[in-house]
This record gives structure tokens, C-alpha cells and sequence, in this order.
């Protein structure tokens, strides 16, 4: 399932979610979900969308610091977004940053970023850890410590093409005060935040078909 950031993710997304639903039903998606950074305001504009394409929606929050993903929260039913949004506006009215570890949502999963193994860390009950596209080269550095029941793909999409790519450079470039020249990669999405083909999806993890489907 893909991992959506639309142009309310503030100067990192490109697209919205009209555009978003529309490149995912293009891509034969059945199901996609809405994490924007920090923010839910496209949230009710993003289901009648996906209604109106025959698609299911799912909704939920991609957790930063500054540019580093703690980890997304994806609702289970609307009692897992209220639990989202209290403790995403926990933090962001008090000011205070995401722990390393979310709380136990009753009704929320969570999906840690693979980089999580590197400290002391095992999921739970309603826990997983993503692997991105990029990710797929370094699985074999945690085999012994992910589980293939935990593990899922972790598939953002923030921009559509060349052009939104760009775009989206430019945003992270305004964000850090600096020249696009001069924009530090780790600053930006990799160019594989996209919506791909389904061959192309098969053949990056097809040592790893359950990344697909666990979730």
C-alpha cells in the first residue's frame, strides 16, 4: 500500500489528493492511504476522493522531527484517528518532539522506519517495520533480528514525475534558506517516491514477497 504525502505536507509535497487518487488509480491501486507530515487537513477531502474513484481509503500521520521520519501511524477506523490526532497535537501544541517509540494505539498500527534495528528494538502487537525501496539491499544486515511477520514495504509517494520532483526540490530548498544547488540529499525524498509499475513493484522485492502483503 502506498503512503501518500499530498501539498499539505507544507513545503514537501507536490500533489493533491484529486491528483494523488487519480495517479493511484492509474497504477491499479485498490486501496491507498493519506500520511501527510505532521498534519491531517486533507483527510476528508482525501476519502470523498478515494469514494468517488471506487477506492478504499485509509488515513494517518507520517511523525517527524524536523526531516526525520519517527515513524507513520496509519487508523484502523475513525476511534485510531482520534487517537492519532491527540497525540499528534500533543506534541505539536506543546512543542515537544515525537519519542522514538509511539504509544499502544488501541486502534492505530505503527510502522517504524528499518533504521529502528539499529537500537534495541522489537515490535509489538500493532508494530512493523517499513522497508522502503531503498532499503531492499541492506535486509540481509537484520535477518536475524526481522521478523517476516513484522516486516512491511514502506512505499511514500510525494511527488508523480519529473516535473513535481523538481518541485519538490525547490520546496525542500525554501525550507532549508538555501540554493537548490546547494540542498543537502537528506533534506529531500528520493527520487523513488512515486507511484510505480506493478512488474517494477515485483521485481524490487520479489526476494520479499511478504513486504507486499502483510500489512
Amino acid at each position: 500500500m502506498y503512503l501518500c504525502h499530498s501539498h499539505f505536507s507544507l513545503r514537501y509535497g507536490t500533489l493533491s489528493v484529486e491528483r494523488l487518487v487519480e495517479a493511484a488509480a492509474a497504477a491499479g491501486c485498490t486501496r491507498l492511504a493519506l500520511t501527510d507530515i505532521n498534519a491531517v487537513s486533507e483527510v476528508f477531502d482525501f476519502i470523498s476522493a478515494c469514494h468517488k474513484a471506487g477506492m478504499a481509503p485509509v488515513v494517518g500521520v507520517d511523525f517527524r522531527n524536523g526531516t526525520e521520519r519517527a515513524y507513520v501511524g496509519l487508523a484502523r477506523n475513525s476511534l485510531g484517528f482520534a487517537e492519532l490526532n491527540a497525540f499528534l497535537s500533543e506534541h505539536l501544541l506543546g512543542g515537544k518532539s515525537f519519542p522514538p517509540r509511539a504509544p499502544r494505539f488501541d486502534h492505530a498500527v505503527v510502522i517504524y522506519p528499518l533504521r529502528a534495528l539499529e537500537r534495541e528494538f522489537q515490535p509489538a502487537d500493532g508494530e512493523f517495520v517499513g522497508v522502503c525501496w531503498e532499503d531492499v539491499t541492506a535486509l540481509w544486515r537484520w535477518r536475524s533480528r526481522l521478523s517476516v511477520h513484522r516486516a512491511v514495504a514502506l512505499l511514500p509517494v510525494t511527488f508523480a514525475d519529473k516535473v513535481t520532483f523538481n518541485l519538490h526540490r525547490l520546496l525542500r530548498a525554501l525550507d532549508a534558506n538555501c540554493l537548490q544547488s546547494n540542498l543537502d540529499p537528506a533534506r529531500q525524498a528520493p527520487p523513488t517516491e512515486r507511484f510505480h509499475e506493478r512488474q517494477a513493484l515485483l521485481d524490487r522485492f520479489g526476494n520479499h514477497p511478504h513486504l507486499l502483503g502483510n500489512l
